[in-house]
This record gives structure tokens, sequence and C-alpha cells, in this order.
């Protein structure tokens, strides 16, 4: 027997242990209620609990409306429930993936309003997701569910610094900003999604991987940039008038698609894109990736750390968002 159930709209996620939204919460054990939110552009409502929880509810968009197959019986499992299956994991990555995007949007924005690195950030997986069912207003879960995001390796305790809620809102507006806008080739979904994972990983000390993700965004906005630029022959520049471009002899799809991260960067440098500083970090970033891929060299942490200050450079001025910095600091005792 197969049965057919709709999968939940709703899901919360907790990516930090150590900010709320607003004033200090009062918690309800049974319930989430929302102190600011916005529906974006694809229609997927976003919604922030004072205990720091961010709310999705995907009913009006792409991501909403799923249905899963569950088999009941012995025997093979029938094509159609496996299929199914797929399906759902697909759709849950890619709630999880947006998700991610916009808690980038929201604590990029707080760093950069505060000018401090960010503390205590997580990178939930799919199994962290509650479930939520919405109504009048209010999240309502299964209380376990809720203690668990609240309360993920050390409680509420720790929940020491606010995220003002002027601040959520200006997040949630870059967010709807950059999905407003045609980045040629770049996704600014998948590479904020993965830059805030290499900050995740280089506050938790894993050096390597964090300055391999930062160089793989690093490469991808860089040549979204070259494209932005309007050296590209039959494009508009599309970068914003706070990074102006110099002339340059324009140049052919063939040859931009067949650059070298260090030619993109060479080329955006002498167009005046990219400063002569910023072109040394890249540079930098790039012997570190190779020594790393190719011979096995480990990165370490202040290599992790310059990569992702080149990394949110390179993101300011393909996005020309200077409003928000993605960064955090790491711990050690001496």
């Amino acid at each position: 027997m197969i049965l057919r159930q709709p999968l939940p709209q709703g899901v919360a996620l907790n990516f930090s242990n150590s900010y709320y939204f607003g004033e200090e919460p009062a918690i309800e054990r049974n319930n989430l209620t929302a102190v600011s939110g916005a529906t974006l552009s694809n229609g997927v409502d976003v919604r922030c609990t004072p205990d720091g929880l961010l709310v999705f509810d995907c009913t009006n968009s792409d991501l909403g409306s799923v249905e899963r197959l569950v088999f009941q019986g012995q025997g093979a499992v029938p094509d159609e429930v496996t299929a199914s299956n797929d399906h759902v994991f697909d759709i849950q990555r890619r709630r999880m993936t947006f998700a991610v995007y916009v808690a980038a949007c929201i604590y990029g924005t707080h760093g950069r309003n505060s000018h401090s690195a960010l503390s205590g950030m997580r990178y939930p997986s799919l199994g962290d997701m509650a479930w939520i069912t919405i109504a009048d207003g209010k999240f309502i879960s299964r209380p376990e569910d809720i203690d668990r995001l609240r309360t993920p390796g050390g409680g509420d305790a720790l929940r020491k610094m606010p995220i003002p809620l002027a601040t959520v809102a200006q997040g949630l507006e870059l967010a709807d900003r950059l999905l407003a806008h045609d980045f040629n080739n770049a996704d600014p979904i998948q590479l904020l999604a993965m830059a805030y994972q290499a900050v995740v990983l280089h506050a938790a000390q894993h050096a390597s991987a964090s300055l391999a993700l930062s160089a793989v965004v690093v490469e991808a906005a860089s040549q979204g940039t070259i494209w932005a630029s309007g050296i590209v022959n039959n494009t508009t520049k599309t970068l914003g008038a706070v990074f102006p471009t110099q002339f340059l002899g324009s140049k052919s799809r063939n040859e931009v698609r067949s650059m070298t991260q260090q030619t993109m960067a060479s080329a955006l440098r002498d167009c005046g894109v990219f400063s002569g500083y910023l072109y040394e970090r890249m540079e930098n970033l790039r012997n570190a990736r190779n020594k790393l891929m190719h011979k096995g060299n480990d990165a370490t942490q202040r290599q992790s750390g310059e990569a992702l200050t080149a990394m949110r450079d390179v993101l300011q001025i393909l996005f020309s968002e200077p409003g928000f910095e993605l960064n955090a600091g790491f711990t050690m005792r001496f």
C-alpha cells in the first residue's frame, strides 16, 4: 500500500547559539511567535522569533505543495516511491540552501552594522529542521522539537547578543534585492550559502575546508563580475556605479570562458574593478588552494581568515552591496 502525505510547508531552523532577535525573549514552550519578517519575491515567507529562530513558510513558492509517498508493505519499494523520496530530498535540500542564504543576508548585515565578527554561528543539517504548522501568526510544533532548536548544545543562557529588528528587515531586503537581480552566471543563493558555510568552518578551525569553499566562491564570483563588468563583447555593464570600471579592450565570450582564476583577477584589476590589494589577497588564496589540492598542504587559520576577507570583498563588488560582512573569529589558548 502507498500512502500519500503532504510535506509540511513550514520549517524552523536555528543558525546561532549566540543571538536573539529584538528584545530578550520570554520563552513559551509550546509555540513560537514571530516578531519580524517579510514575504520574499520568490513567495517564501520568512519570520524570526525572539529566541533566535528563523521560520520559513514555503506554501506560496516553488518549494511548497509537495506530496510524499510512503510505502507500507513487503517486497521491493515501488519505483514511484523511490522517485518521490528523491524529489522530497531535493526539495528539502533546496529549502535548506535557501534558508542558509537568508541567514547569511541577515547575519551578514548584522556583522556590517555592528562592525564585529559573528559569534556562535551554526550550519544546520537536514535533520535539524523542525516541522512547523502556521496558524494566526503563531508557529506550532512539537514542544520537544522547539526545545531541540532552542538548546543546541548549550541552552538559551548562551543567547546574550541581540540583533535589532531593523537589522533583520535590512537583511531580508538585501535577500530580496539579490533575488531580483540577474547576475549572469552567478547564483547569489548558492554563493552566499557556501560563503556562510566557509565562515562556520573557519570559526570551528576547519581551516582547509573553509579555505577551499572560499576559493570556490571567489572564483565563481570573479567570473560573474567579469560578465557584469561590460568588458565582454555584446554585454552590458551591470556593476553598480559605486564600482566603476575603466576602459579596457573588450574580450570575446570564448576568451572569458577559457580564463583561469588568475587571468580573471588580473583583467578585473587592470580595468579598475579589483584593487591591487584585493588582487594580492586573491593570489594568496589561489596559491594556498593549489598547495592544498595538489600537495596536500594544510591551510592555517590565518589563511582561511584572509580568504574570508577576500571572499567578502569580491561578493560586495559583484552584488554592488557594501552593506554586509560575513566573518567570524576563532578561539585559542596561549
